[in-house]
């Protein structure tokens, strides 16, 4: 519901107050966002760099804990990957 009423204020704002949207900035995972990428034409779209750093961490500590002789000193260590994802 909350996801088709901003679609349609996005779909409306171009005939209604002459809008068009050059960037959306979200954070890529809401069913908001999947709606509009899909239906509304916007030119640039970016996601939110706090929620791309979380994601890229969580999936960083994934694939150490999913391949373990990429962690350790001078690898994908702790430090080092909070390093990579700090804003």
């Amino acid at each position: 519901m909350e996801a088709d009423i901003i679609l349609e204020g996005f779909l409306k704002a171009e005939e209604t107050h002459g809008l068009r949207f050059t960037r959306i900035i979200a954070d890529g995972d809401s069913s908001v966002y999947s709606e509009l990428t899909e239906d509304v034409h916007i030119w640039g779209k970016n996601e939110c760099a706090n929620h791309t750093c979380k994601c890229m961490r969580s999936h960083l500590e994934k694939l150490v804990a999913e391949k373990p002789h990429l962690k350790g000193n001078g690898k994908l260590s702790g430090t080092n990957i909070v390093r990579l994802t700090q804003l």
